[in-house]
């Protein structure tokens, strides 16, 4: 018995010489604090494994009212919630009760987010030809709507589209066309209050 008390205090004295900490909790990290690309891991796919999405997260997503403006909308994205799921959310629409409360969207069914890029909290979305087709006011709450919905997740604060391997320009809420990236304060004042 001795000898494991001997042992035990020996395994304390070198744990305790080692650093290990002591602490009896873990230190939570805010979402926001965490940069966007270790929330975005891209996990390369193996032809003998397999990922079971199991769980999901809340995640704001922007739609457009009966006024023309735009809306915070939560919704549950599977996990890992990565930038393109979330998205591919987003290009999903509303659901059937938010369209019945009068929520649409100005992206059209057939855009397709093609790949994301994040460079020092610049996000560049890469979209399939479809996108080009959206016009007028439409294109500027389709922007918006992107636009939000990126700049709310951690560590991305501005958002630049190509097509076709090439930067398109985009409006801004006030109609002006730009290939620089975009940020949300572009598009803050299409936000219904």
């Amino acid at each position: 018995m001795k000898r494991i008390a001997v042992a035990l205090l020996a395994v304390v004295v070198i744990a305790t010489a080692c650093g290990i900490p002591t602490s009896e909790q873990a230190d939570v990290v805010a979402k926001k604090d965490v940069p966007l690309e270790l929330l975005s891991p891209k996990v390369p796919s193996s032809s003998t494994t397999s990922t079971t999405l199991t769980a999901g997260s809340i995640e704001p997503l922007y739609f457009v009212n009966g006024a023309n403006l735009l809306v915070k909308v939560p919704r549950a994205v599977a996990a890992p919630a990565d930038l393109e799921l979330v998205l591919d959310e987003l290009l999903r629409g509303p659901s059937p009760t938010q369209t019945a409360f009068g929520l649409t969207s100005a992206l059209p069914a057939n855009v397709r987010v093609r790949g994301t890029a994040v460079i020092n909290g610049v996000v560049t979305i890469r979209l399939n030809n479809a996108f080009t087709s959206i016009s007028g006011d439409d294109q500027i709450l389709a922007v918006g709507q992107l636009v939000l919905t990126v700049t709310s997740q951690p560590g991305a604060t501005r958002v630049s589209f190509m097509v076709a391997n090439a930067v398109v320009p985009v409006p801004t809420a006030t109609g002006a066309s730009t290939t620089a990236p975009v940020t949300a304060a572009d598009y803050s004042t299409l936000l219904a209050h």
